[in-house]
């Protein structure tokens, strides 16, 4: 790409979410909820302290609008999208390459936990579903830990300086070494 066309353009790189994230995100939304609820509230109870019942009215009617907005997209249907997601990401991954064995199969598991965690009518069949597409990738992944040819490793040196090392210490040292 050029460096005229780069200096007039806006480049996004985007990368998965971490569980951690969203959580993080969850939270602020929330939090960010409970403040505008709360001011509904207040503005509510300042209008009718001031006699302003029209007012009053109209903050009742908007903070029902914003409340009907976050009810529309229940929990259930949430952690569906997300079972689904985990799927997906899955799917953009190449099945053939045997390095990705190991993420496709995380992923897979998380979309049938996530499933189980619905608890909607759908659930079970959608975890078979995915226990099938399973077997295939595992069975990659199987047949790669196969192939790999290691030679015995001695660990005699590892084993004397741990016995040496619990023979002089207490067992909070052992236990947290």
């Amino acid at each position: 790409i050029y460096n005229a066309i780069i200096s007039r353009c806006t480049i996004f790189e985007f990368y998965p979410i971490e569980t951690k994230d969203m959580v993080v995100a969850l939270n602020r939304a929330v939090e960010k909820y409970e403040k505008l609820n709360q001011a509904y509230e207040n503005a509510i109870l300042y209008c009718e302290n001031q006699k302003k019942f029209e007012r009053a009215i109209s903050f009742l009617e908007g903070l029902e609008t914003l409340l009907d907005k976050y009810k529309k997209e229940d929990k259930r249907s949430v952690i569906i999208r997300m079972a689904k997601n985990y799927e997906n990401e899955a799917d953009l991954l190449n099945w053939e390459d045997i390095s990705n064995s190991h993420r496709i199969i995380s992923l897979l598991h998380k979309a049938m936990n996530t499933w189980e965690r619905a608890n909607s009518p759908e659930s079970h069949k959608e975890r078979k579903r995915i226990a099938k597409r399973l077997i295939p990738v595992k069975k990659n992944s199987l047949k790669a830990l196969q192939t790999i040819k290691s030679n015995p490793v001695d660990i005699s040196d590892w084993i004397e300086s741990v016995e040496s090392f619990i023979e002089d210490a207490t067992l909070e040292a052992v236990i947290y070494r």
